[in-house]
């Protein structure tokens, strides 16, 4: 029903701008939590490439490799498997390759 359509719609923009607050509010975590929230409940959502992509900046900035890699494998399979457009595609690609040079798994040859 359009309903459930206005409420998804509300839903992702509530999700996103909540995660922001608590990102720029300094708790990372928590800020986590929601955007994991959307990624589960929405995931066709447009928010969720960005979501990911805040969560990739944060955990390559702050050497955490294992946890990038995680999210970035994650983010690939979405990518693919959710039938994202090919720029979302590429960007999962892309911050695969960046957290596995992060963590050692690819030398600087392969990376190039």
């Amino acid at each position: 029903s359009s309903d459930v359509c206005s409420s998804d719609l509300l839903a992702q923009f509530g999700y996103w701008e909540a995660g922001k607050v608590l990102y720029e509010a300094g708790k990372p975590a928590e800020a986590f939590a929601v955007f994991d929230e959307l990624i589960e409940k929405l995931p066709e959502s447009g928010f969720v490439p960005r979501a990911i992509a805040l969560k990739l900046e944060y955990y390559l900035g702050g050497n955490k490799a294992k946890s990038a890699e995680k999210v970035a494998k994650d983010y690939n399979l979405l990518a693919t498997t959710k039938s994202f457009p090919d720029g979302y595609l590429r960007e999962s690609e892309y911050y695969l390759t960046m957290a596995q040079a992060a963590g050692g798994s690819l030398k600087s040859a392969d990376m190039r």
